[in-house]
């Protein structure tokens, strides 16, 4: 059992989730979706898609999932933080639910979890912060089977 890969394997899922809420929810053209996280690691975000299938604005997406649907928590690297002033920049998270096979998408802009980031001071700068996100698990966006990963 390795707690890293386990995270990997949770986190992959989350972004598959979330390339197929952007194509078959939203019907956003596949060739409009890139996951770069699979290319490069410090982008800041996961997914860049855009705002709709008409509007071709790119919109990152960094895409956090988690399986404790009882007090989720994320993580927000400040590399992460830093790419937030960019235009349309949103966070998926994805809380999915094993026993029942489904997965439910919030959806979360950073000015609602601003007032969770630190601040760097003196000689001190923080790396990622923990943020308990069961205020921004009130309404699902949608709801996927976890039977679309199996596509």
């Amino acid at each position: 059992y390795n707690k890293d890969s386990t995270s990997a394997v949770v986190g992959a899922k989350g972004e598959r989730l979330s390339e197929i809420y952007e194509s078959v929810i939203l019907g956003i053209d596949e060739k409009n979706i890139d996951r770069v996280s699979l290319k490069k690691s410090n982008i800041g975000y996961d997914i860049l898609s855009v705002l709709s299938k008409n509007n071709e604005e790119p919109k990152p997406i960094e895409v956090k999932t988690t399986t404790r649907s009882q007090k989720p928590f994320i993580y927000i690297t400040e590399n992460e933080w830093k790419k937030t002033w960019l235009p349309n920049y949103i966070f998926h998270l994805w809380v999915i639910k094993e026993r029942q096979g489904l997965a439910n998408l919030y959806l979360i802009r950073p000015a609602d979890v601003k007032k969770h980031i630190p601040l760097n001071k003196g000689d001190g700068a923080w790396v990622q912060t923990k943020i308990y996100a069961a205020e921004y698990c009130k309404k699902a966006v949608t709801t996927l089977k976890l039977s679309v990963l199996s596509k």
